[in-house]
């Protein structure tokens, strides 16, 4: 399900009310709204109209969107996992279910994935080694100023805590890349 708490937090309870009612009218005008028309029609940030547009996709007020860069967060989220289910891909990509439903079929129409009855996947493609993970982390911290803390490669990579953390240790002793900020010691 979307994640809500976002306007909730935002807004409060009674204008986040009051925007998904107007988000529902709009939908009801045109079942393909866009989560662009959204933001502009509603005045919301880019991030706040994605979760009204995942709202609005979960209740089967209008066609789920999915762009190319979804589909690129998927694939990497496939490869960098060794066990994957529908469930852990939508509250890592942070996306609606019937979004995370329609990228898990796109990715097993590319044959990246083959479905389980228990909506978990197998991966048909081979997964990251260490090697892969390497170059990974040295794409990212080019763009992150040499960075490659725990939290900035669990939200990149879309892997778990601890594999986040075993993958900045060896970032900042073997590639010589450092941490900044706060972060979480190992459980």
């Amino acid at each position: 399900m979307a994640d809500l708490s976002l306007l909730y937090r935002e807004y409060g309870i009674e204008k986040t009310i009051k925007i998904l009612n107007s988000a529902l009218a709009l939908a009801e005008i045109d079942q393909n709204i866009s989560w662009y028309q959204l933001q502009n029609k509603l005045r919301i940030c880019a991030l706040e109209s994605y979760v009204v547009a995942d709202w609005l996709a979960d209740n089967y007020k209008s066609v789920p969107r999915i762009s190319n860069h979804w589909i690129r967060c998927a694939k990497l989220y496939v490869v960098n996992n060794q066990k994957s289910s529908l469930v852990e891909m939508t509250e890592r990509l942070k996306v609606g279910n019937r979004t995370a439903f329609q990228i898990m079929l796109i990715l097993e129409q590319k044959k990246y994935i083959k479905i389980l009855s228990d909506f978990t996947f197998e991966r048909i493609k081979n997964g990251t080694d260490m090697a892969g993970f390497e170059r990974q982390i040295r794409k990212f911290s080019k763009k992150y100023r040499g960075r490659c803390e725990p939290e900035l490669l669990e939200r990149l990579l879309y892997v778990d805590y601890d594999t986040a953390f075993v993958l900045a240790v060896y970032g900042r002793e073997k590639l010589g890349l450092k941490w900044r900020g706060k972060w979480k010691t190992r459980k």
